[in-house]
C-alpha cells in the first residue's frame, strides 16, 4: 500500500513538473489562417513591385516534341500517351544522329 501511495505522488510530481500543454487546434487555426491572409497581402505586393517575367523561348527539343506528340496521336490514336512520349523520346534520339 505504501508502494502505491509513493508510485502516485511520483507520477502526480511528473505531471506538475511537465511543461504546460500546447494551445488547442481551433485557436491554431485561427491564428493560420491570419497568417495566410498576411502572406497573400505581402505576395501581391510583390506582383505589383516586380516586372512582369519575360517567357523563354521553347528549346528544339521541347518544339520537336510538341510537333513528334500531335503526328504520333493522329497516327497511333490507340496508344496511351506514355507510350506515344516514348516513341517520340526515340525519334528525337535517332533524328539527333
Amino acid at each position: 500500500m505504501l508502494c502505491n501511495i509513493l508510485k502516485n505522488a511520483l507520477y502526480i510530481n511528473n505531471i506538475l513538473s511537465m511543461p504546460p500543454k500546447k494551445k488547442s487546434s481551433q485557436t491554431k487555426k485561427s491564428s493560420q489562417t491570419k497568417k495566410s491572409s498576411q502572406k497573400k497581402k505581402s505576395s501581391q505586393k510583390k506582383k505589383s513591385s516586380q516586372k512582369e517575367k519575360v517567357k523563354r523561348e521553347p528549346t528544339t527539343y521541347q518544339i520537336f516534341m510538341k510537333d513528334e506528340l500531335a503526328r504520333l496521336k493522329k497516327s497511333h490514336a490507340d496508344l496511351e500517351h506514355k507510350e506515344r512520349f516514348t516513341m517520340a523520346a526515340k525519334n528525337w534520339s535517332k533524328q539527333k544522329k
